[in-house]
């Protein structure tokens, strides 16, 4: 069964939980309750049937006890370890070591391939592309990766997502990005899930301009554009076996773009 990858984010602590206990309302008969957003997504995703494996990044100040949301059971051993990470998060001074124990006893009751990576607080912007693109090329191939921008500095989710883009030009997975809507409250005192699907389209957008750019294949772009995607695939196979294309060209051009956003693009086009 082929794989997918779920990167998360956890943010700083203070001594203290660093989130408080949320519920996360995926669709009108689907709420999850959890700490880290990541967390309830994962159990969200993997209720679905994705073959899940999980990427958390974070800083030696991030809550990284979060995680104690995953588990399903407790024992002595991982109640000890529990309290040698929160007293290195009040210190803000998480280590490798502890860390990677930690992660090791949450895997073992997930029953989930957990990887992480361990940042420096606050983090680089520089350290932050070498961590991340190192790692997941380091995990193998993925049919999708996942990305929750939920948690954590602001600049982080932004960089690893552009990171992220580097990585798809190598591997050719498919991205989705959700976002816990923790800023606005429903009536039952539920925050939304977004499933970012128009930043998506935009990174699809983004990829057929290159496309287009770098070799003149137009097809891609005006499928996504809305436009008579058959007429377009036609016209490209004219100029391919170099036939006179001038007047289907002018046509395809002159095609409105069904995406009332691109229409600025498409006119520049």
């Amino acid at each position: 069964m082929e794989k997918s990858l779920l990167v998360s984010f956890i943010g700083g602590s203070k001594g203290k939980r660093a989130y408080e206990k949320t519920k996360y309302r995926f669709s009108e008969e689907e709420v999850r309750e959890s700490y880290l957003f990541g967390i309830a997504l994962f159990e969200h995703l993997r209720q679905k049937g994705e073959n899940l494996e999980l990427l958390f990044v974070g800083t030696t100040g991030s809550g990284w006890s979060e995680l104690i949301n995953v588990k399903q059971s407790q024992d002595q051993e991982i109640d000890e370890l529990f309290d040698r990470i929160t007293k290195l998060e009040e210190e803000q001074k998480v280590s490798d070591d502890v860390l990677s124990e930690w992660i090791d006893k949450v895997k073992e009751s997930v029953g989930a391939e957990i990887h992480y990576v361990l940042l420096e607080n606050p983090p680089e912007l520089e350290n932050i592309s070498k961590s991340v693109i190192q790692k997941v090329l380091s995990l193998g191939d993925y049919k999708k990766i996942i990305l929750d921008i939920t948690h954590a500095y602001r600049f982080v989710p932004y960089v690893v997502f552009l990171d992220l883009m580097i990585i798809k030009k190598l591997k050719g997975f498919e991205l989705e990005i959700y976002y816990g809507f923790l800023e606005f409250t429903l009536e039952d005192g539920s925050k939304p899930v977004k499933r970012l699907s128009h930043l998506e389209e935009l990174v699809k957008l983004n990829e057929a301009l290159s496309l287009f750019e770098n070799a003149g294949d137009f097809r891609r772009y005006f499928q996504l554009a809305g436009v008579d995607e058959s007429f377009a695939r036609k016209t490209y196979f004219e100029v391919e076996i170099n036939r006179p294309a001038t007047k289907p060209l002018r046509n395809l051009i002159n095609l409105k773009a069904q995406k009332e956003y691109l229409e600025p693009v498409h006119q520049k086009l």
